[in-house]
């Protein structure tokens, strides 16, 4: 059992560099460049369809425009400049399976934006959700709803009165293999659930037998969510490429998981074959032993958690960090979460994870990092946490849409917050509260990653409007120039299905919309820092010129 200790991040009031009190967006606090992790920042904000690369002022180096999909939810980028992204259209795309997390493509996306690959996994008895892990080789490793109808669910075993809408939601995960150079992709491996329950609620179905002596099943009938279908919720992947494992996180079971991958198809449906010998059962699981009978409310550690990886995979097996976990535990109290750090010690030899009195080892954290003030970093859903490689935690409070980096002593030394509502950027200034700006994730690439070489990062300005751009306290380029976006009307959202706003950055004049027949659609002026919010909702699906005094600055696209 490891001895567990508890930092408490202090707020710390002597800031080397004092911003402006009204910084309600984007950059709030950068207290000294020394001690902050250079770096560039990549995340996918809620309720849009573009992926933002910042630096750390908050100030945008690279997009990626998106057209049809928002978040659904993460986004990676390889050395190789390539950006893995999942998308959805929310709970219109399926009809069967909805609920927050959903997805329905993967995309991958060259960096001037073009796509090189869209795959679906998205139809009445699957649809792909949450999270994605990258392999070393580019394989995707990807989360998908496993949709169990009523008369299967009940022959293997489940509580009838655990059915309150007829069906299981249980979970499965692929392996997508892509081919960029004709923009195909084939699923080459598959773990399903299902295939590794037990239950013993009926002993004339499926899957009988003692939950507490089959800890490497899944307890068909634990459940936490009164019914809904929705009976896992995994959301969060990560793989192990030295020992080839996939970790999940499973929030309505308060727990981690971790099995194989590198066994095949037929042995991840069993219980034997890979280099574990044990198949597709779980080798290891974490944050509440009473989901598989071997432990009580007071044992649990994990609540609702969100964003369990291997913290430092790029350390050597010996040293100190190698195998550490870390995860953000959402709802450890009311109004209170929490990022913790797992010391998960796996054996090379056993080919196995310890145990003690029949349950999985450590039974708590390591160590948790939390706030002097609960709410500071509060999130009942989505978040994240990152090990930076200065030693700083980079935290992401989804539901606030709310960064912060803090050092290994407890100083916050830099924070921000998303400037999107409901998928429109605010101006500096604008209050937003809970679920008004919601963030998966929020991930920082260190400077000499690679696929930043040669590539154009020179600040483009900023997402918020009317940025206060006196805080930054970084140049603004590498050479010390002053980059001024002179982009004449940002334009947003695009593609737009009932509104569209237009934001007069640096022109005025008269603006013209016409159709791809030229028939005017609106004509209007418009003045400096002036915002224009034109309804679309009567507009015919399709695309639009946008003309500023009769020159063409940008096409929109109207969809219903």
């Amino acid at each position: 059992m490891n001895k567990l200790s508890i930092f408490i991040i202090a707020f710390f009031t002597t800031l080397s560099f004092q911003l402006s009190a009204q910084s309600t967006v984007g950059l709030l606090s950068f207290t000294d460049v020394d001690k902050v992790q250079e770096g560039y920042n990549l995340y996918f904000p809620h309720g849009q369809t573009d992926v933002f690369l910042l630096d750390n002022c908050g100030r945008i180096v690279h997009t990626w425009e998106g057209d049809t999909y928002k978040p659904g939810n993460s986004v990676f980028l390889t050395e190789e400049g390539l950006l893995y992204k999942c998308g959805g259209r929310g709970a219109g795309s399926n009809e069967w399976i909805h609920a927050g997390g959903g997805g329905e493509v993967l995309q991958i996306v060259n960096w001037d934006g073009s796509v090189a690959l869209e795959y679906a996994v998205n139809d009445s008895m699957q649809r792909m959700h949450h999270d994605i892990a990258v392999k070393p080789n580019g394989n995707v490793l990807a989360i998908v709803w496993d949709r169990i109808l009523e008369e299967d669910a009940l022959q293997a075993g489940r509580n009838p009165n655990l059915m309150a809408q007829n069906e299981v939601w249980s979970e499965k995960i692929i392996e997508i293999e892509p081919n960029l150079e004709n923009g195909t992709a084939e699923i080459v491996w598959e773990w399903r659930v299902w295939d590794h329950l037990v239950q013993d609620f009926d002993e004339t179905k499926e899957n009988f037998g003692v939950i507490a002596n089959n800890q490497d099943k899944i307890n068909l009938n634990y459940d936490t969510s009164d019914g809904h279908p929705d009976w896992l919720h995994i959301n969060s992947i990560d793989y192990n490429p030295f020992y080839e494992q996939i970790m999940l996180s499973v929030p309505t079971f308060n727990e981690i998981w971790i099995i194989d991958q590198s066994t095949s198809t037929q042995q991840a449906a069993g219980s034997t074959g890979g280099l574990s010998g044990s198949g597709g059962d779980l080798l290891f699981r974490y944050g509440n032993p009473a989901a598989y009978d071997r432990g009580t409310a007071e044992d649990q550690v994990n609540f609702y958690q969100h964003d369990a990886h291997w913290m430092d995979l790029h350390l050597q097996n010996g040293d100190e960090g190698f195998g550490k976990v870390m995860l953000f535990n959402n709802q450890v109290e009311e109004n209170k979460s929490t990022v913790d750090i797992v010391n998960v010690v796996f054996d090379d030899y056993e080919s196995g994870f310890p145990m003690e009195n029949g349950v999985f080892q450590p039974s708590q954290p390591a160590s948790i990092f939390e706030t002097e003030e609960p709410s500071q970093i509060h999130s009942t859903g989505l978040s994240g946490a990152q090990k930076l490689k200065n030693g700083n935690t980079l935290i992401c409070v989804g539901r606030y849409g709310y960064m912060l980096e803090v050092t290994n002593e407890g100083e916050i030394v830099w924070e921000y917050k998303n400037p999107f509502q409901a998928g429109m950027p605010v101006s500096q200034g604008a209050e937003l509260g809970m679920n008004d700006n919601l963030v998966f994730r929020f991930y920082r690439y260190p400077l000499d990653f690679a696929a930043f070489e040669g590539k154009d990062l020179t600040p483009k300005g900023y997402i918020e409007l009317n940025p206060d751009e006196e805080n930054c306290p970084l140049p603004s380029s590498n050479d010390d120039e002053v980059v001024i976006d002179l982009t004449p009307i940002h334009i947003y959202p695009n593609p737009a299905n009932n509104l569209v706003n237009l934001y007069a950055n640096n022109a005025e004049g008269e603006i013209k919309i016409f159709n791809l027949t030229g028939q005017l659609q609106l004509s209007q002026k418009i003045e400096k820092n002036e915002l224009l919010k034109i309804d679309t909702n009567n507009w015919i699906s399709g695309t639009y010129l946008i003309m500023l005094n009769n020159e063409l600055i940008e096409k929109l696209v109207v969809v219903e």
